[in-house]
This record gives C-alpha cells, structure tokens and sequence, in this order.
C-alpha cells in the first residue's frame, strides 16, 4: 500500500537530523504520532547505521503487549520513506509541567507507568537509554505512556547485549535512576512537596541512587510498593495498574511457544538438575538462540540465584569467537534465564562410538578450535572445569563437512581434511567455570566438593584440591585420547574406581591402540595427562600451539629423548652386558628400587638433589655427584611413579663424561 494511502500527515511535532515527528492519522482513521525517517540518510553510512539501530528497537517494541509503552500502530522500513505510527492523540508530559497541568494527583499513576514501562523493557532486554518528561505521553487521565523507541529523544541506544549480570544491573538501574531524577524534578517545578503521597513516592525512588549497583532495588520491587501505596477507583487508573508483562510459566518444562521477552521457545534441547535448555526464536534478530532457563525449585534459594549469576559473569568474560557466546542475562522476576548463542551443529560427543576412533586430522581441527576457546578464556582467568566432548558443540560447517565425509579412522572417506580457517567448534557449558584466582564472592563451591564429570576429571579435581588452568588441559587430554582410541584412557565399574585410576594408574599406551597416529600427538596428549600439574602444559594457550603445529606437520616445543647415537660412528665404543638373574624382577625390586641403596652396594658415592621452580618449565628437579675425582652433574625430568613397579627417568648430563641416561 503506498505511503500516502496508510497515513495522513496534520501537524508537525519536530523536525531532527533523521527523523521528523508529526501528528497525523492511519488509513482507518485512528490518530496516530507518524515519525518519517529522511530519504537521505541511507547516503550516509553513519546515518544508516542508526537508523537501523532505531528499527531494531522498533521490531522488539512491537512484541510489547498490553504494557505502559507506547504501542507501535504500524511500521515499514522498507518504504520509499520509511516510517513508524505510534498510537495517538496524547499531550506529552514536557508539555503538562510547562503549562502547570500536572497536579499531585497525578504522581503515583505516572510512577506505576514509569516502572511498568521499565519492567517490560528489562524482560525483553532493552535499555531505554534514559526517561525523561519528553518521551512521557498522556492518553487519558491517570494514563500515561512511554516513548521508549527513542525517537522522541533522538538517542539510539542499543538493546541490551549484557557483557555480564553486572552490566546489566548497571543499564537497567541507570534507566531507574533517571526515573527518580525525572520525578524530583517534578516535584519542585511544580511545587508539590505539600503531598503526602508525593513524598511516599520520592521516599520509594530514593533508594535508586545507592552507592553498589546490586543495591539498587529493581523496577519490580519499585512497581510492587508504588502499588501498595493504595488503589483508585478510576478505571483508567485500574487498567494502567494491571499493565505488567506477565510470563504464563506451565509446571515442569516450558513448552513450545511460550514466550520469554523477545524470545519465543520451540524446542528443549536438555536438562539437568539446575534447569533446562531450549532452542528458541529471537522474534527481532529472526535468529535462533540457546536459553538457558533455572529450576524454579533452584531459583528459591539464593545459592542456586548465585550460581546461575556466577554462571554469566565468567561465561561473559570468556566470551571469544569459540566459544557459545553470551547474548542476554535477565535475572529480574521469578525466572531468571540466560540467552547463549545457539550452535546448530550439534555435540562432538554425539560421533562418539566404541571402538570407532575418529581420524587424527579431524580431532586435530575440532580440538584446536575448542582449545582456542579455553585458552582466550584462561588468559582472562578463566577455568571451566567441566571440559568433555558433549561441551563441545559443532558449528554448520564441522556438519557440512561430515555430511560429506566420515569422521571415522577406519573409513575411506576422510581423506578430504577439514578446511583450514574455519571455525568448526565451539566450548559450551560455564556452569562449573571459576576464576584461577578465586575471590570471596564467587567461591560457591564447597571446600573439598568434586565438581566435574569422573570420565574427563584432573587428579586434582578428584582429590578436591585447587584447580586452574592446567585442571583444563588434562580434561583436553583425556578428550584427546578418547576421540582418537575410540575409548577413555580410564574405565571402571564405579565412579570412585574412575577417580582412583586418575589418581594413581598410567593410561594405556595410545601408541598400541593407534599405531599409525604421530609420534608429537601421542606425546603432547602424554604431557596433557600427566599426573602432576608441573608437568603439564601451563595453559591451552601453551597447548593450542602444539596442535597447531601438529596440524601444520612442524616441530612441537616437545623435548623428546635425545637420538640413539648411531653405531656406525668409529668414535663410538659399543658394550654388551648380559646378566643372568636368579631371582624374578618381582623379588629384586625391593632392592633396585632404593637409588641410594644400589649406590652403596656397588661402591657408588651418594648423589645430591635439588629443586629449582622455572616460571615457564615449572619444577625443575637436578643432582651432582663425584666418581674418581669427576663432577658429573645432570638434570632429572619430570617423571611420574605411576605404580609400584614402574619408574621412568631421563637424565641429561652438563658435566662429565655422559650425554644422557
């Protein structure tokens, strides 16, 4: 239908650099506000930009039912001249003050639309970016609405993508306050201290100018007590009261349809002890998001509130490209939920199969991706804790890949690699994450709990000890091995038999299993497992770094055991000792097994230890000791006594007449 045709200009309200404002009618005779958008203003880039940013706000403002808002009659930024119809005729508030037209009898329903208006805004993640007497419209008496598009004002503000919990309290209490300032101002310019439900009023906004955000009280809070004040018998009055967003909640799950704010469900994804999560429709970005939703059993104590704010603090730190990014935080109202990026690929868990490892090629680019994740998370002090292949999910170009090609060792179909550059993987699932210098208020965890999942846990975490980065790493390398043997590197019959073995038991030789895999990939996931955190990598930034140059085929920073010195060198003496024993291995360890024991016995001076900690290498452990008058000095890798019988040592010499043992 042409411009002309749906509505008809009367009188201008406002000419702006954008945006003018006139009073006006639609095609069916209802009055309407009508704001043309300037046909120029697509010249400019900037311009543009803005422009679109206001019809963004516009499509989420057209999801709002039944609040305090001023009601989108109709919109089309697609016409010739784009335009917006806002509902109509009204009186603006700017107006009422200046021709001393607002009495005290006015105060509390303007307040209840104030804060309705702010209550809706919140529920679909949008900050108005400031109230003020301009963008406040009388419809009838004891009736008001709020422009909150904007365009009253000529400010943009973006709706709101919280970086955290705490920006978003920030945003919506700074909406609050210039509530509060709008209403003082009032007060004074109209003389109305004289009231005695005036004052209950400024009283109840008070408390919006405290020193700490997470002490402002939320618009909720300040519409519950402005309704407690008293009831009217106006039935105007009564309908603005009744105007609060409410969200019908079904026992149990919610189902497909229900609406969030902006954010209509259509599926649930999962669930857990915590809550659920959904796929839903973002009903303005026309996208599809993950929405995380709390237990509403959890959300009645403060620990599990805590937890789920905790939650979004850490996972908005972590925010990077590989990683299920933060969209939205809404903690007001009685179903607190997070908005997270969906990634439609589903899990890497899912092409789990027993006995089906998965092509090393593959692994390497989906790992890398993931571990990129944790590693811009671990430099922003970030540990997940709970790092397994079902927290890993595939984007839509890791499916398209496999629709064409089987992820499988076995199969001839893989010869194809993954294309380099990208993004085939994404970490998901924060829940257990903490900072690696945990402060008081976010250490929720008790003392000694096990937090994480027994197949994929650190040693650490299964004794209950402190975790940081390289508790990740481990989870990384556990991952690593059961994506490519097609089994964990450790099996039990109980969770606590799992916990032991991450303990105390060596994992099976990823060499047997995969002879063909590479000799850097085998000992990189070796270090990734070690049992003591030292002699791990310091982080997935470390880690990430050896995958890659795996994937490329160039040297890893892996210091491998010297070469066999080759026998065909004249300068080299070579010795055969055969030794016929007596007795079994199992009887002579408990002699062998003491250094300092079998030194004595065959006339070998004792050796001196000693430990140095390298920033980057981690403990360093070194020994000196003297033969014939020669100091022999060497450096003892790390090594780990895995078992009773078992021990392993490399020692690299500095002085003396050896190179290595």
């Amino acid at each position: 239908m042409p411009d002309a045709v749906r509505f008809t200009l009367a009188n201008l309200i406002e000419l702006g650099p954008l945006v003018n404002r006139y009073t006006g009618s639609l095609s069916d005779g209802r009055l309407a506000e009508i704001c043309l958008f300037h046909r120029t203003a697509s010249n400019d880039v900037d311009d543009s930009n803005r422009i679109a940013k206001w019809f963004q706000r516009v499509r989420l403002i057209k999801l709002f039912d039944g609040s305090s808002c001023l009601a989108v009659q109709d919109f089309d930024e697609s016409a010739e001249q784009p335009f917006v119809a806002f509902s109509g005729s009204s009186v603006s508030l700017e107006d009422l003050i200046a021709n001393k037209s607002f009495h005290a009898s006015h105060m509390n329903s303007l307040a209840i639309a104030c804060a309705t208006a702010l209550v809706t805004c919140a529920d679909f993640g949008l900050v108005i970016g400031g109230v003020t007497s301009k963008v406040i419209r009388k419809v009838a008496e004891n009736n008001w609405r709020v422009d909150v598009s904007g365009l009253s004002s000529h400010l943009i503000p973006p709706t709101l993508n919280a970086s955290s919990d705490l920006d978003a309290q920030a945003s919506y209490a700074s909406d609050l306050q210039s509530v509060a300032i709008m209403i003082n101002q009032i007060i004074e310019q109209c003389d109305l201290q004289a009231s005695e439900e005036v004052r209950i009023i400024s009283g109840i906004f008070a408390n919006c100018f405290a020193s700490e955000t997470t002490e402002i009280p939320s618009a909720k809070d300040i519409l519950r007590r402005l309704n407690s004040i008293g009831e009217s018998e106006d039935a105007d009055y009564e309908a603005t009261m009744n105007t609060d967003v409410e969200i019908s909640i079904p026992a149990g799950f919610l189902l497909d349809g229900t609406q969030l704010g902006r954010y209509r469900v259509r599926e649930r994804l999962g669930s857990g002890n915590m809550g659920a999560v959904y796929r839903a429709e973002d009903l303005v970005e026309k996208r599809s998001v993950a929405i995380k939703v709390l237990n509403q059993e959890v959300t009645e104590g403060s620990m599990g509130a805590k937890r789920f704010a905790k939650e979004a603090r850490l996972l908005a730190k972590a925010n990077n490209p590989y990683v299920a990014n933060l969209f939205e935080i809404v903690s007001e109202g009685d179903l607190p939920y997070m908005v997270v990026e969906f990634v439609e690929g589903g899990t890497l868990g899912s092409l789990l199969s027993p006995a089906k490892p998965i092509d090393e090629s593959f692994v390497l680019t989906v790992m890398i991706d993931a571990t990129r994740g944790l590693a811009i998370a671990h430099s922003r002090g970030v540990v997940h804790r709970d790092f397994k292949p079902d927290n890993v999910l595939l984007t839509v170009e890791a499916r398209q890949w496999l629709a064409e090609h089987s992820p499988y060792a076995d199969s001839k179909s893989n010869a194809a690699k993954p294309e380099i550059g990208k993004i085939y993987a994404k970490v998901s699932d924060f829940g257990l994450a903490r900072t690696a210098q945990q402060s008081e208020s976010l250490a929720l965890t008790r003392e000694g709990a096990l937090m994480g999942t027994p197949l994929y846990m650190s040693p650490e975490q299964c004794q209950g000890l402190a975790t940081d980065p390289r508790t990740d790493v481990y989870s990384i390398g556990v991952t690593l091995f059961h994506l490519l043997a097609g089994r964990p590197p450790f099996e039990a019959d109980s969770q606590v038999a799992v916990l032991n073995l991450h303990c105390s038991a060596a994992p099976p030789s990823l060499k047997k299993l995969r002879p063909e895999l590479s000799d850097a990939l085998v000992n990189t996931i070796e270090k990734c497992l070690a049992k003591n955190p030292d002699a791990r990598y310091a982080d997935a930034g470390e880690l990430v770094v050896d995958l890659e140059n795996i994937l490329r085929g160039e040297p890893t920073s892996l210091a491998l055991h010297p070469p066999v010195l080759s026998m065909n060198d004249p300068d080299v003496i070579q010795f055969n000792h055969v030794w016929e024993l007596s007795s079994s291995p199992h009887q002579l360890w408990p002699y062998i097994s003491n250094t300092d024991r079998v030194n004595h016995a065959i006339g070998l001076p004792g050796v001196t230890y000693s430990v140095r900690q390298d920033p980057v290498h981690g403990t360093q452990r070194f020994a000196e000791t003297r033969i014939a008058g020669q100091l022999i000095r060497w450096q003892e890798h790390p090594y780990e006594w895995i078992e009773g019988r078992r021990l392993s040592v490399l020692r690299e010499f500095t002085h003396g007449p050896f190179r290595w043992f």
